[in-house]
Parts: structure tokens; C-alpha cells; sequence
């Protein structure tokens, strides 16, 4: 026993450790870098037309997700607070001008300079939530991912007090089979699937990302919900997506992810979903310009840029959750889940990342897409019918 004189009342030290983001895929020269935000274009509400096969916020996302009856019918997600954690928030014209409901940005550990988000990642993830439920009341909790929190951020998320939190990084975990899970499973790994479990100890839903071809965590914590990939081709048929992660946790047996899926891009960069960012952030100047799908053809300081990945489904998912959550409050985060498998759309083509196994979609339940496609109808109507 340590003959610390803090030995009495501290359990441990975990040093944190490096999480990545699950969007598109970003320069590493970028992340991080000084901007200048002074001599940008003011971005419009609307979406740039561009020519090749992609999806707009809020319309085509709702749309692919079976929202739209679900808003008819006055399931909007309102009264539902929803909690996002990544790396900030811009106050873009496309969520002033919708008259979504969103709060100041909440700093987590070590984050800074509240009004931007130098990445673009969660200003432009966090549309994929109102476009399937705009009326939650909504809030960022800014980390960052040079110097990430994870726990801590899940902890300041949790004292919000919201009904659902929304996670879009994580730390990889593949080929870890032959090793000593004391080794795997880090300090800080210990003490993030410990404030998850305490989140959903809480009655809050967390949905993850199941990874964009890594072995995600904590996208394979047994208490979430792991959000994977699904394509949606022009003609409204699916197929998984070799962008997105299906795989059996090495550290949890029986564990599958994904649970199930939403909306995320093809290889090369998953440029699909044409999302609002602040003008010249990280993300805006690494896609701009080239030929989609390399580029998406967009400038670097429009305050527009086209990507996905598991990033996309995740809050597309926590979309749903709060569907859910409002048309039945009392529902727990693991009934919240269960809705959302039994009532998804089979995924029967394409294969998931090679780099987690290549598994194939079939009939039923499979590793490349769990259940299949979040219906956001469905799920709510089950709910309904069950009242």
C-alpha cells in the first residue's frame, strides 16, 4: 500500500491518452494548427449544389432515416437534452436561421476559445442530430483532441444532466487478442468505460461510433449504443460501407458492433454528407477544391464541406434516441437500444472495413451492420403502439 499521504483518498492516477476523431479523414499537418478566422466568408444557411451523388442537411438525412413521418406525427425530439462531446461548435447560419435550440459551449478540460470550433468535426457531426431531431435542446461539450479528456469530458457531460450523449472518437483497439487485458485496458481507458458506465447507470443513453476501420473504444463498451455505416445510393437501396468498422470487441466476448447503423460515405474519404463548418477550419481547408471523391469540390472558406463516417451515424443515432426519449420518457438507455435493433432496416449487401475483417452484410443480424439501418419511424412508432 502507498504511504502516500494521499493514499486515503485517491484511488488512482490515469495518465490520458490520444483519441481520434471519427469523420472523414483529416490532415495530420492541420490538426492543430493556428488559424486566422478573421478573413472568412460569412457562410450561407444553404448548402452549396454540387453534381455528384451526396446528402443535404437537414432534408436528405432525415429523409434516409425514415424521420419525416416521425415529425409529422409530432415526434421531434422536443424537451430532449442531448449532450454532444467533440471539438466545439460554431454558431453557423445554418442552425440560426432553422431556429434549432442550442446552448453556450460547455468547456471540457484544457478546452479553449468557446466561439470556434478550429476543427469543423463537431460543428458540422452535431447537424446530423437535428436533422433527425430539430427540436432537442442541445448542447457542445468542447474537448480537444491533441490534448483529449475523454473522462473528464464525459464527466462535465454528465453533470448537465442530459437524456443523451453523442460520442464521435475513440481510441483503437485492434489486434489485442494475444494480450494481457491488464495491459490493454489503460489507466485512462479504465477510467472512461468507468464514466460511461456511470452515465448509463444515470438513465443516459450514450451512442458511440463504432470506428471508421478501427476496433473502437469506447464504441464497444457493453453499455452503448455502437453506431456503424450504411450507404444510401441515389435510388434509396443500401449496402454497408467498407468506410465504416464491423467487428466482435476482443475485450468484451459477445459483444458485436455495430448495433446497429446510419448514414456514412464510401472509401476513399467518405465525402457524403454536405455538413456546415466554420470558414477556413481544418476541415473546410483540407476537403476543399480537387474531384469528388478525393475532394468535395467545395472552397476552403465557405464554411461548407462533405463528409461522414462513423462521426455522421453516431448523432444520427442520438437522433433517434431522442425520438424515442420523447415519445416515451421513461424508457431506459438499454430499452432506448433495444427499439432501435428490433426495429431497423436489414442491410443485405456490402462488406464492412477490410482492416476489422471485411464481414459481409446478409440477411439478419451480421458484423457488418448489426441490425441493420436506424428507422426512425419504426422506432417510434413501436413506442407508440406500446403506450
Amino acid at each position: 500500500m502507498s504511504k502516500s499521504a494521499f493514499s486515503d483518498i485517491l484511488e488512482g492516477i490515469a495518465i490520458e491518452e490520444p483519441r481520434f476523431r471519427l469523420g472523414s479523414l483529416i490532415s495530420d499537418v492541420l490538426i492543430g494548427a493556428e488559424k486566422s478566422f478573421m478573413e472568412t466568408n460569412q457562410p450561407t444557411a444553404y448548402p452549396p449544389p454540387k453534381s455528384y451523388w451526396h446528402l443535404n442537411v437537414p432534408s436528405d438525412v432525415s429523409l434516409g432515416l425514415n424521420a419525416d413521418k416521425a415529425h409529422r406525427a409530432g415526434i421531434t425530439g422536443r424537451n430532449v437534452k442531448v449532450v454532444m462531446i467533440d471539438s466545439g461548435w460554431y454558431k453557423h447560419p445554418f442552425f440560426i436561421e432553422r431556429g434549432y435550440h442550442f446552448n453556450d459551449v460547455v468547456p471540457g478540460p484544457a478546452a479553449t476559445n468557446l466561439e470556434h470550433d478550429e476543427s469543423g468535426h463537431g460543428t458540422g457531426e452535431s447537424a446530423n442530430i437535428f436533422a433527425v431531431a430539430p427540436d432537442i435542446d442541445f448542447t457542445m461539450v468542447k474537448t480537444t483532441f491533441k490534448l483529449v479528456t475523454g473522462h473528464g469530458d464525459i464527466e462535465k457531460a454528465i453533470d448537465l444532466k442530459p437524456d443523451i450523449i453523442s460520442i464521435s472518437w475513440g481510441s483503437d483497439l485492434r489486434d489485442i487478442s494475444n494480450i494481457d487485458l491488464d495491459d490493454v485496458i489503460s489507466a485512462a481507458n479504465r477510467a472512461l468505460s468507468a464514466a460511461v458506465a456511470r452515465a448509463v447507470k444515470e438513465r443516459i443513453t450514450v451512442v458511440c461510433s463504432s470506428g471508421n476501420g478501427q476496433m473502437s473504444f469506447p464504441g464497444q463498451h457493453p453499455d452503448v449504443v455502437s453506431a456503424g455505416g450504411t450507404y444510401m445510393h441515389a435510388d434509396g437501396t443500401y449496402e454497408a460501407t467498407p468506410y465504416a468498422s464491423g467487428f466482435s470487441s476482443p475485450l468484451f466476448p459477445g459483444r458485436n458492433c455495430p448495433d446497429v447503423c446510419g448514414l456514412v460515405g464510401m472509401l476513399p474519404k467518405a465525402a457524403y454528407i454536405m455538413l456546415p463548418v466554420e470558414p477556413r477550419d481544418e476541415i473546410d481547408a483540407d476537403l476543399f477544391g480537387g474531384t469528388h471523391p478525393n475532394g468535395d469540390e467545395t472552397l476552403n472558406n465557405d464554411g461548407w464541406a462533405a463528409f461522414s463516417g462513423t462521426s455522421a451515424a453516431a448523432p444520427q443515432l442520438a437522433g433517434v434516441c431522442a425520438l424515442i426519449k420523447q415519445a416515451a420518457p421513461d424508457l431506459s438507455p438499454k430499452e432506448i437500444r433495444d427499439i432501435l435493433k428490433n426495429t431497423a432496416r436489414d442491410v443485405t449487401q456490402g462488406v464492412a472495413s477490410r482492416s476489422t475483417g471485411s464481414h459481409r452484410a446478409t440477411e439478419g443480424v451480421d458484423l457488418a451492420t448489426g441490425h441493420g439501418l436506424a428507422d426512425a419511424y419504426q422506432a417510434v412508432k413501436r413506442v407508440l403502439s406500446n403506450e
